[in-house]
């Protein structure tokens, strides 16, 4: 009878040593799968950062081109305000001239 539980208990303990070595590659294999998905999806987001980077320069860029322009309008408001536009105005447009100014006219109509 000992002989027999002896057998027993050996066949026990390898079917268990096989299940628990089973075990460990599944294990092993589902960790090294979700090792892999997560490396993939940390690419993945790696690359958006580096696209929203590169976004975020080329706003920061024209951001400064709008702040350039801005600053030139500015400009031109006061400019625009002054005596001097509003005489090359004139005299652009419907031919008004200062005082001290002679204007001569030709007849190209011919």
């Amino acid at each position: 009878m000992r002989q027999l539980q002896g057998k027993t208990f050996r066949n026990r303990n390898k079917k268990e040593k096989k299940q628990n070595a089973l075990s460990f590659i599944l294990i092993t294999v589902v960790m090294g799968m979700l090792l892999a998905g997560l490396s993939v999806d940390g690419i993945k987001i790696s690359r958006h950062i580096d696209e929203l980077k590169q976004e975020k320069e080329e706003l920061d860029s024209m951001i400064a081109q709008e702040k350039t322009e801005e600053k030139n309008l500015k400009q031109l408001r006061v400019y625009v305000t002054t005596n001097e536009f509003k005489a090359k105005t004139a005299e652009s447009s419907i031919g008004i001239v200062n005082d001290d100014e002679i204007l001569f006219m030709t007849d190209d109509t011919k």
